[in-house]
């Protein structure tokens, strides 16, 4: 992997991380009116983010994939699993594990692809969290990648 893709992967992981932790925040302020099914999706993020690092490390997942937590357990689990992601951002990212899926399929990718996967996904679910919390009369945060940029680097 060169440079450039590796301070790709980087500021891909941070602002995967700032995304998060702004959606913790908004939560936070806002507990009380968040429904189930935005708390459902950021459990659901932090979950799989868990199950990819246990898949990188070659460790089974502790979490199910659509396991429901408190906010302050998916603080947590985000914060652990973020750090470990983390650190797999200066190994060799083009090399390859094989893993086992939630379905019990096994598949063979490299680190990097895993590692835009995690943050893709990431993106995907807080859009939805975004028009549930819009339909449900709250005003969503904006977690676009632009945005954390603009913030980030201006």
């Amino acid at each position: 992997m060169n440079a450039r893709e590796d301070q790709l992967l980087v500021k891909l992981w941070k602002y995967n991380d700032w995304a998060n932790r702004s959606l913790f925040s908004q939560f936070g302020e806002d507990g009380f009116c968040v429904s189930a099914d935005s708390l459902r999706l950021l459990s659901h993020i932090v979950n799989t983010q868990w199950a990819w690092l246990g898949r990188i490390n070659a460790e089974k997942s502790v979490l199910g994939a659509w396991e429901i937590h408190e906010l302050n357990r998916c603080v947590e689990i985000h914060q652990f699993s973020s750090e470990g992601l983390k650190a797999h951002l200066d190994q060799d990212s083009e090399s390859t594990i094989t893993y086992t899926n939630f379905q019990g399929v096994t598949y063979t990718n490299s680190i990097q692809d895993i590692l835009i996967h995690v943050f893709n996904h990431g993106s995907y679910h807080r859009a939805q969290i975004a028009r549930d919390l819009r339909e449900n009369g709250l005003v969503p945060i904006n977690t676009d990648y632009i945005t954390f940029v603009r913030s980030s680097y201006s």
